[in-house]
């Protein structure tokens, strides 16, 4: 029962900070557009604490999803459910070790050709 209540919990914990998402990726519009119009002086502070808002907000994002994730796997413990839980994470967290190492790869060789650009100069 209370584990059902936890995932519920951080589900909608979840669902709140991924709206919080969008109206700042708005607000960081209403301030870009607001820098270019001339409109602000302090255009600077504002998009760094714009800046700082978002990476705190991704960080409780990435925190709330491993949070969920965890609550689940509490609550299918012991059960026959555990062993296709496992196998669900396992495969995504293979997918992304693939992806990760394959955008790793290409930022490496975007370096690479900066890095060649810069000494041709």
């Amino acid at each position: 029962m209370i584990p059902g209540i936890l995932i519920t919990i951080l589900l909608l914990i979840l669902v709140m900070i991924i709206i919080m998402t969008y109206f700042l990726r708005n607000v960081k519009k209403e301030q870009d557009i607001k820098d270019e119009e001339g409109e602000t002086v302090e255009g600077e502070k504002a998009q760094q604490k714009i800046a700082s808002s978002q990476t705190l907000i991704y960080t409780a994002l990435i925190l709330t999803a491993v949070m969920v994730v965890i609550a689940i796997y509490l609550s299918l413990k012991g059960t026959r459910w555990e062993g296709h839980l496992m196998e669900w994470i396992n495969l995504v967290v293979r997918l992304m070790h693939i992806t990760f190492g394959i955008a790793w790869i290409g930022a490496s060789f975007i370096l690479c050709l900066e890095n060649a650009r810069q000494e041709k100069m």
